[in-house]
């Protein structure tokens, strides 16, 4: 007969590991607001994803720049963030807003300019200072150790990509352990 050596003690399941203590999550104060001015809101191609995405970077609006990041803004609107940036793509092409700093991509977040002239009459800030006044970071890429290509990695040496497969791959294993008994069981 043989004897199963995965652990069977129920504290060695990643479900039951005692979690670390919760961290203050960044939220937008309830009580703040954005102008959405009227030539957004009275434009007819202007999509309900744009309408939102327009509303939140106004929210996080300073001196016409907006350097907040888009997964951020995307949780705090309730959209995915694959429907914010279609908003964000739709606010450029007609006019609305523009990038003006960074790629979007390996850690370099891109800032938006809003066009209208309710924030033209503040102090607007050349791409330069927008560019100053971004979040200072100091990326450094690496080779993930899972997909080998070179991306801000993780503690764990992962990228985020891999690093999700990796717990999804981990809940599944978890689910398996858990029932399978029950299947042969019963």
């Amino acid at each position: 007969m043989k004897v199963c050596t995965c652990p069977t003690k129920p504290d060695t399941f990643p479900q039951n590991r005692p979690t670390k203590p919760d961290t203050p999550k960044r939220e937008i104060n309830p009580l703040s607001h954005g102008q959405i001015p009227a030539t957004v809101t009275k434009d007819p191609n202007v999509t309900d994803p744009a309408y939102r995405a327009y509303g939140i970077l106004a929210t996080n609006e300073r001196n016409g720049i907006v350097n907040c990041g888009g997964r951020f803004m995307s949780k705090e609107v309730g959209q995915n963030k694959d429907t914010f940036f279609k908003g964000i793509r739709d606010l450029i092409e007609l006019g609305h807003i523009e990038r003006v700093a960074g790629s979007g991509r390996n850690g370099l977040r891109s800032a938006y300019r809003l066009l209208s002239p309710v924030f033209s009459k503040r102090k607007q800030l050349t791409d330069e200072e927008a560019i100053e006044s971004a979040p200072k970071h100091k990326v450094a890429l690496s080779k993930c150790k899972e997909c080998l290509k070179m991306r801000v990695l993780r503690p764990t040496g992962w990228c985020r990509k891999c690093e999700e497969k990796k717990d999804t791959d981990r809940r599944t294993l978890g689910i398996i352990r858990r029932e399978v008994p029950k299947i042969l069981a019963g």
